[in-house]
């Protein structure tokens, strides 16, 4: 384990641990992240027939600071239905992009004054329609089945307490989160007992005994706003209330193995390039700025029970 990253105390949270992580040599990045998505407009992206596609959006940031979103998260506002994120994005000042992403709400396309709480949706839904491939060692996207792949995996979670007018998976984590003993469980225990470091800029999250994703982000003021988030949102991929703990060894190990996974070059931007890399377990995405500096990484460990079947 390299002598720059420190680990503090686990904390549980329902049936999820809760690492925090001190990243130290992570140098700091001055910009936001979009946890409530209120300086940012979202707008339908359109073809050359100019008829909106369903996996595409277009994200305005008309502020001075540039803003980064990160994967998974469900945007709806201005839309004509829930989207996820597939990846993360760095949105530039006053600028405007284009924006890969899933559906999640199958039953609406058309706009709507409902806008929830924005949230970031279970891992097994952000990892759905990914295949690895393993002579380029990578999870690679498969374009051809990722959307269906996706509802597959909303209309798991909407079984839990029945179908939704719509199939939202927003409304579905909304409403089941105050009505299913675990995830209100979860939600109470958030605000009761999660505590943020003061220089944790990292989370580790484990699940039944092993750990099922780990973040960084260069800028610390992010874990404080997505922590939260990303833990209710985990909280849907599990199916028990068991308190099963994991060993600092094993968080060690894990780590240790996220370090040493080679990363390629996914897309190159003007202001950084996103990376990606992994193994037949691990799922690693890396985004850098233009002068090589680290600004997130995230891993999702594939072989977690919670996920095989994604």
């Amino acid at each position: 384990m390299a002598n720059d990253l420190k680990i503090a105390s686990p904390q549980q949270i329902g049936p999820l641990q809760v690492w925090p992580l001190m990243w130290e040599r992570l140098a700091s990045h001055q910009y936001k992240v979009a946890s409530g998505l209120d300086n940012l407009v979202f707008e339908e992206y359109e073809n050359e027939d100019t008829s909106p596609v369903i996996d595409w959006i277009q994200v305005h940031n008309s502020t001075s600071s540039p803003i980064l979103i990160p994967s998974g998260w469900i945007v709806s506002k201005g839309l004509m239905q829930e989207r996820i994120l597939v990846s993360a994005e760095y949105i530039e000042p006053e600028s405007t992009t284009s924006v890969l992403v899933s559906c999640v709400e199958k039953g609406r396309w058309e706009t709507s004054e409902v806008h929830r709480e924005s949230s970031r949706a279970p891992l097994s839904v952000i990892g759905a329609g990914f295949d690895f491939d393993s002579q380029k060692g990578l999870w690679v996207l498969d374009s051809n089945t990722r959307q269906d792949r996706v509802w597959q995996q909303v209309e798991r979670q909407e079984k839990r307490c029945g179908e939704r007018p719509t199939n939202s998976l927003s409304q579905i984590m909304e409403e089941d989160s105050k009505s299913c003993r675990l995830q209100v469980k979860v939600k109470s225990e958030i605000k009761e007992k999660l505590r943020i470091h003061p220089d944790q800029n990292g989370v580790l999250i484990a699940l039944n005994g092993e750990p099922l994703f780990s973040e960084f982000f260069s800028n610390p003021e992010a874990i404080l706003k997505t922590v939260e988030k990303t833990l209710l949102g985990a909280s849907f991929d599990a199916t028990e209330e068991l308190k099963v703990s994991i060993t600092r060894e094993r968080v060690e190990s894990f780590l240790d193995e996220v370090r040493a996974t080679k990363i390629h070059t996914l897309q190159d931007e003007r202001w950084g390039v996103h990376l990606g890399g992994g193994t037949q377990f691990l799922d690693t995405h890396l985004t850098k700025s233009a002068d090589e500096r680290v600004m997130r990484l995230s891993t999702i460990n594939r072989k977690h029970k919670a996920l095989i079947a994604v």
